[in-house]
């Protein structure tokens, strides 16, 4: 609560602050979190990875493969508003879509800075596996059964 806190009254006057405070952390997303509601959690963890394979097929099956779920990610942008994760200003313009919108643009959020990283993540996948397999090509040359 401190980064949404940061972020208000940084903007605002205390009053003022202290009353957007209390609205944003009676959204529903929110109050889901903030609560633990777990079973609401998942429902909104479930709606994500739909948007998520919807949107981004290949990115979605390489988190897939590593068994990276939402909750790894998800939970720290969805607690922070993406405020802890971002840059101030930026943080600021996805609140402003949030008031607007609603908790779909924090999904849409979400999944526009998958995006964003999607070729730093294939790049990092390529490198992995040519190093990977560099790495298992030098081991099996240093192998005591090939040098002896």
């Amino acid at each position: 609560m401190s980064f949404i806190a940061a972020v208000l009254i940084l903007n605002l006057e205390e009053a003022d602050a202290f009353i957007a405070f209390a609205n944003l952390l009676n959204k529903p997303c929110q109050m889901a979190f903030f609560r633990v509601d777990h079973d609401l959690m998942l429902k909104y963890f479930a709606a994500f990875e739909v948007f998520f394979q919807e949107n981004l097929p290949k990115l979605f099956q390489h988190f897939q493969n590593h068994s990276l779920t939402p909750d790894f990610y998800l939970i720290d942008w969805i607690f922070t508003l993406f405020s802890k994760s971002l840059p101030l200003d930026v943080a600021c313009r996805v609140w402003d879509v949030f008031c607007r919108d609603g908790e779909e643009a924090l999904f849409r959020t979400g999944l526009g800075i998958l995006r964003l990283y999607q070729d730093v993540f294939s790049a990092l996948l390529k490198d992995g596996f040519k190093e990977s397999d560099r790495n298992s090509v030098s081991s099996s040359n240093n192998s005591p059964a090939l040098r002896s």
